[in-house]
């Protein structure tokens, strides 16, 4: 009896492929007033929904959640010199990647 509950716990250990989001670029520079994209790509699941939020008082363009099964590509504007923190989260499973602009 002991050995059957063994395998169980052992099936449970292997670890699983996981679900990744990627941003592109990561940091990057960008004039104060103008317009800079930022794309998302995620793998490890068949929905690639993402969903974009910012920090500071950046104005975002675009589809918003992206909801294409494609790299999901969005344009951010800031008028203020700051450094703003972009955030793609997957909308299945909660997986976040973040892009820092400095405008």
């Amino acid at each position: 009896m002991k050995r059957f509950l063994l395998i169980p716990i052992l099936l449970m250990s292997v670890p699983a492929p996981g679900q990744h989001i990627y941003v592109y670029p990561t940091t990057v520079t960008a004039p104060r007033g103008s317009y800079q994209t930022v794309t998302a790509v995620v793998t490890g699941v068949n929905v690639k929904t993402v969903s974009w939020a910012v920090n500071h008082g950046a104005t975002l363009y675009g589809t918003n959640p992206c909801v294409v099964n494609e790299p999901c590509t969005i344009g951010v504007k800031d008028t203020t010199a700051e450094t703003d923190t972009l955030t793609a989260t997957t909308t299945t499973g909660s997986v976040i990647a973040t892009s820092s602009i400095t405008f």
